[in-house]
């Protein structure tokens, strides 16, 4: 099925900013500075190096970044550049104080570079743009003086790419199709009507109940419904509802023994159905039809029989209780042997069977185009709350990962978009292609 993509309309806050230029500050060039949003969290790093005449051999320099907009302002930790006669002095200090030297702080001399590397908090304020600047003062032996606050990059939150979805995930559905009902005519979709004709069956020798594959092609039709049956069983968009047997007696025969061997051959397929496939008792309804008259019927109109219409007729209009002494008076006994040798056999049967399947509701389908909706209306963690019950299924993955990316998650989003992509999922591979090229 071809899938129409769509796209979605909140916007992802992705902030990436790099600068391949020095930016050049006074005493100290700045190369290599980044600035980028993960979530909550904003990464701001660059390289400082200083010149060779950045302080003098008495003084230091106290540098420090700060993210700012008209919304507010956020100083990121310092670091010093510090003379060599400062530096000595300040050793000195440090030690007869017994405190560290550093103080948290990073020490740089003349013609040396730091690697400055810090994460803070994102904060509302900043919204959509905000400047990195490093503001420098001077600290001498007897004072400190201002010397000046220089932009080093005007960040922007830019859109993040729009991640690549299906406008909708089509519900999985029963694989039991009409083809197959066709060669298992005994399979019945849950809603639809029986049809008035023998779907298959299963012969027994005169009054015997026990099951012999051999007897009569019984062996056909026994792994004809195995096969049907586990047909259903082993498509996981299908449910076996229930299993229908009825079982029969031939015409002869007193009525209550018709009944009980009626019943025993149900049972008896039951019990082999149950063997065979490991099912519940309470999947079978049982049904002990005793004789089978209807069936009789349909055997005679299909022969050539002489006495075909008086044996209908006795059928349709004679009680049940005196339609054998009927059948006996035809043609002075002889239509009654031949009904009992070559037309009562194949009454003695459990027949009538049918297996009841439905359509079993794709959940996690459905949980896929809610949470699509969700991510149109900019409800993330709405999507997300729906996907996790169903995280194992892959067709969760890729609209996972798709809502993480929008809440700027994207360590998570990255771990959806490629266990979606090692599945076979395209629409991941794109999505994990460009997160990887965005935030490399």
């Amino acid at each position: 099925m071809v899938m129409r993509k769509i796209f979605i309309s909140a916007v992802a806050a992705f902030l990436y900013i790099f600068s391949a230029q020095a930016s050049v500050t006074g005493p100290l060039s700045y190369t290599d500075i980044k600035v980028r949003r993960d979530g909550n969290i904003l990464a701001v790093s660059f390289s400082a190096k200083a010149s060779a005449n950045a302080v003098r051999s008495g003084n230091r320099l106290l540098v420090t970044p700060v993210l700012s907009n008209s919304a507010g302002a956020m100083e990121l930790d310092p670091f010093v550049v510090t003379g060599r006669r400062m530096e000595n002095i300040e050793r000195q200090k440090a030690l007869l104080e017994k405190r560290e030297y550093a103080q948290g702080r990073t020490h740089i001399e003349n013609s040396e570079t730091v690697s400055y590397s810090v994460n803070v908090p994102f904060e509302e304020w900043m919204g959509k743009e905000f400047e990195l600047s490093v503001r420098t003062l001077l600290v001498t032996c007897c004072k400190t003086s201002y010397k000046g606050t220089s932009v080093l990059k005007t960040c922007s939150l830019a859109p993040a790419f729009v991640p690549s979805l299906p406008a909708s995930v089509e519900p999985q559905v029963s694989k039991v199709s009409e083809e197959v009902q066709t060669r298992y005519p005994f399979l019945r979709k849950a809603g639809t009507e029986v049809e008035p004709k023998r779907g298959i069956s299963v012969k027994f020798p005169q009054s015997l109940i026990e099951i012999q594959p051999d007897y009569f092609g019984n062996k056909e039709s026994l792994d004809e419904i195995i096969d049907a049956i586990s047909l259903v069983i082993n498509d996981k968009w299908t449910n076996l509802d229930a299993i229908d047997i009825a079982g029969y007696a031939s015409p002869e025969g007193e009525h209550q023994m018709n009944v009980t061997l009626s019943q025993g051959r149900a049972d008896a397929l039951k019990d082999y159905i149950r063997k065979e496939l490991d099912l519940e008792d309470e999947q079978f309804n049982i049904t002990a039809g005793a004789e089978d008259w209807a069936g009789l019927r349909e055997l005679v109109v299909q022969s050539t029989l002489a006495d075909k219409d008086n044996i209908i007729d006795i059928i349709d209009n004679v009680p049940q209780q005196d339609r054998q002494s009927a059948l006996k008076k035809l043609s002075s006994g002889k239509t009654y042997r031949t009904l009992l040798h070559s037309y009562y056999p194949q009454l003695r049967d459990a027949c009538y069977i049918n297996v009841w399947f439905s359509d079993k509701a794709d959940v996690v389908a459905e949980a896929v185009n809610q949470a699509l909706d969700d991510l149109n209306d900019g409800q993330y963690d709405a999507a997300i709350e729906k996907l996790m019950p169903y995280k194992e299924d892959s067709r969760t993955w890729n609209t996972l990962g798709s809502a993480y990316l929008l809440m700027d998650r994207f360590d998570q989003a990255r771990i959806w978009f490629e266990s979606a992509s090692n599945a076979g999922d395209e629409d991941a591979t794109r999505n994990l292609e460009l997160l990887n090229e965005m935030t490399k």
